[in-house]
């Protein structure tokens, strides 16, 4: 437990990056923001309490949240989000198979966007795409996607093996976001080689949540 799972490595890159004070300020400003619009009524001031003490989990209201239990449906609408951003597409994801159909489909949308200027930028784990290497994003790089490996360094990984990037994020303008289970490869959405179908959920938002996912993946 000490030289794997160990808060305090946590603590130290807490530290490093000042993420909480990025949090604290980011927390108050929501909640001003909620009282001075008067969002808040007095049978929900518990529960604005209980996230205040919490700043990764703050309440956020006026969303719409649309359930895709099947990742064809999920990879279809996260798809047609990205043809129609006009500023940003924000990816992270645990694991991203680049070889896999389904990944060639967004990297040829992703290619497109760049062209028109989109901001496109991506987050990966290593660990989770430890059979991936960088040239695998030699082509969206060289077309101005940015793109960060989560622990770049070997030895960082070995060190931090208790916190890998387990996040699934897609956030397109920041007004729109899909988080859920799945990842970014074939076992997703049909039968393959690897094994039968993984069924996982996904959620697509907006509204007010969006800006607490936008704020997460700025962060990471």
């Amino acid at each position: 437990y000490l030289f794997f799972g160990s808060t305090s490595k946590m603590k130290v890159f807490s530290r490093k990056y000042k993420l909480n004070i990025v949090e604290q300020e980011y927390k108050q400003d929501v909640i001003k923001a909620l009282k001075r619009d008067n969002a808040i009524q007095n049978s929900e001031s518990n529960y604005l309490v209980l996230n205040e003490n919490n700043p990764l989990n703050l309440l956020t209201l006026n969303n719409n949240v649309e359930l895709l239990s099947r990742a064809g449906k999920s990879f279809k609408r996260m798809f047609e989000d990205m043809k129609n951003a006009k500023q940003s597409i924000h990816i992270a994801y645990y694991i991203i198979k680049m070889n896999d159909d389904i990944t060639k489909k967004m990297v040829k949308i992703l290619l497109k966007k760049l062209n028109e200027g989109i901001e496109v930028r991506i987050i990966y784990d290593m660990y989770g795409n430890i059979s991936s290497t960088r040239k695998d994003y030699k082509e969206l790089i060289a077309a101005g996607a940015e793109v960060y490996p989560y622990v770049p360094s070997r030895l960082k990984r070995f060190l931090t093996v208790n916190y890998h990037y387990h996040r699934k994020m897609l956030i397109i303008d920041g007004v729109i976001a899909h988080t859920g289970g799945i990842n970014i490869g074939d076992e997703y959405y049909k039968d393959n080689k690897r094994g039968p179908m993984w069924r996982d959920t996904t959620i697509r938002i907006t509204g007010s949540a969006v800006t607490s996912l936008q704020f997460r993946y700025l962060s990471d």
